[in-house]
């Protein structure tokens, strides 16, 4: 039985890619199987050694894999796919050469892993940080369209929060030049809703903009 394997998986969707590689950097095996906890566990179980080493890239199916496969491995990294040039700007492109690829820098200690705890509530902590900054983004680019419409119907002094505020809204409107008074309801409208229900507030005083409160 040999001593050691570094296992590459090359992850997606519908199929994923397992490869081996020995301690003297020989390529052992390449097998391809469909993307099930079954075939997951079977394929790695099936590796014959006294030490395995698996990693694969971090991705939308790295958290379910590496919590899989954690069990049936002794060492398990999860690496961060943009530190992999070897893999990133191979000149050949294919998941054979990725899972080979993956094996190799696993093999030298050239991978860089990416923080993935293993606790529940860690887990859950990581997430909500994730959904806060997506959120996050999600107003930035919000705050971003409402001063482009503003500046696309000639308002250009849109800076500072008060352009954001019900209580300017009909100032700011008020100075609109680009078209009629009863078109420019519509065309902000989509805006001003989401940001109401961006910060909890309701959003049937959309209906009294066309009357100027």
């Amino acid at each position: 039985m040999r001593k050691v394997a570094y296992l590459g998986l090359d992850a997606h969707s519908r199929q994923c890619l397992l490869g081996g590689m020995n301690a003297k950097g020989t390529f052992l095996f390449s097998q391809r199987f469909r993307t099930s906890e079954s075939d997951l566990i079977s394929k790695v179980v099936a590796v014959r050694v006294r030490r395995k080493v698996l990693a694969l890239e971090e991705s939308p199916l790295a958290a379910w894999i590496g919590g899989l496969l954690r069990a049936y491995v002794d060492e398990l990294i999860i690496c961060d796919p943009r530190q992999n040039a070897l893999i990133s700007r191979c000149a050949r492109k294919n998941d054979a050469i990725d899972a080979h690829n993956l094996c190799r820098l696993l093999r030298l200690g050239e991978l860089k892993s990416v923080y993935r705890p293993e606790e529940d509530h860690g887990a859950i902590f990581k997430s909500v940080v994730q959904q806060y900054l997506d959120l996050r983004d999600q107003q930035t680019a919000l705050k971003l369209k409402i001063e482009w419409k503003y500046r696309g119907a000639g308002v250009v002094e849109v800076d500072g929060k008060r352009v954001y505020g019900a209580g300017h809204r009909s100032a700011f409107l008020g100075n609109c030049h680009a078209k009629p008074r009863e078109r420019r309801w519509c065309a902000f409208m989509p805006y001003w809703s989401v940001w109401s229900r961006h910060n909890n507030k309701p959003t049937n005083k959309c209906c009294s903009w066309g009357s100027g409160t």
